[in-house]
C-alpha cells in the first residue's frame, strides 16, 4: 500500500493500529465513493485523509522482480504499509532478503578409491557448518541475521565421490546488505558464491 499525503494526520506509534473491522468499513466507503467519482487510480480519501493506492508484486523471496520494477515509478509516493502479518500491530521495521548461491567444486572417483578424488559435498557441509559460527549482523530492535538453508543439491551417484555440490542460502537481515555479505566474503575461498538476491 502507497500513502501518497504529504503528512500524515495522526502520529504513527508502535501502539497505533486500525482494527480489520475498520478496514473493510474504510474499503466498503471507499469502492463506493470511488463508484461515484468514476476514480480508477487511487482509492478516495479515507477518513484520514490519505490518498491510498495498493501495489501488489511478484517475485518476493526468489527474485523480487515485481518490487525492483515498482521502485522505478514510486508515483509521489512518501510511505509505505508493507502488509505482512502483525496481528494488527503497527511495526516499526522488518527484516530485509538477502540471497546467495554456494557452489563447491571437487573431483570425481569411484568410492573404491575416494583417495584420486574430492568430495564437493563434503566441502560444501564444511561451509554450511562454520557459517553456524559466524559473526553476523544484529540489530537492538530486530535481532540478529538469521538465514535458512533452504535448497542444497549435489553427486552423481551414491558410488561416486561428488565432483559438485550447491546450497541456496536466504538470509534474513537486520542491516545493510553489505554487512552480511561482508560476513560471506571469508568462504569465498572455499566456495564460490552468487550473489542472487
Amino acid at each position: 500500500v502507497m500513502l501518497t499525503k504529504r503528512r500524515l494526520k495522526f502520529p504513527l506509534t508502535k501502539r497505533s493500529c486500525i482494527s480489520s473491522s475498520e478496514i473493510t468499513s474504510i474499503r466498503a466507503r471507499d469502492r463506493r465513493r470511488s463508484r461515484r467519482s468514476r476514480n480508477t487510480g487511487v482509492i478516495s480519501r479515507s477518513r484520514f485523509g490519505w490518498n491510498v493506492a495498493m501495489l501488489l508484486v511478484v517475485g518476493e523471496e526468489r527474485n523480487s522482480a515485481g518490487a525492483l520494477a515498482a521502485s522505478k515509478d514510486s508515483r509521489g509516493s512518501k510511505y509505505v504499509i508493507n502488509g505482512e502479518p502483525t496481528e494488527n500491530v503497527l511495526g516499526a521495521a522488518t527484516r530485509g532478503v538477502y540471497r546467495v548461491k554456494l557452489t563447491a567444486h571437487g573431483r570425481a572417483a569411484h568410492s573404491s578409491r575416494p583417495d584420486l578424488g574430492a568430495s564437493a559435498i563434503e566441502k560444501l557441509i564444511d561451509v554450511l557448518v562454520d557459517m553456524r559460527a559466524a559473526d553476523w549482523p544484529e540489530d537492538a530492535r530486530l535481532g540478529r541475521t538469521h538465514y535458512t538453508v533452504g535448497v542444497i543439491g549435489g553427486g552423481v551417484a551414491p558410488n561416486v565421490v561428488s565432483p559438485s555440490a550447491e546450497a541456496e542460502v536466504m538470509f534474513r537481515t537486520v542491516s545493510d546488505a553489505a554487512l552480511v555479505r561482508d560476513a560471506v566474503k571469508p568462504i569465498e575461498a572455499r566456495v564460490r558464491v552468487e550473489h542472487v538476491l
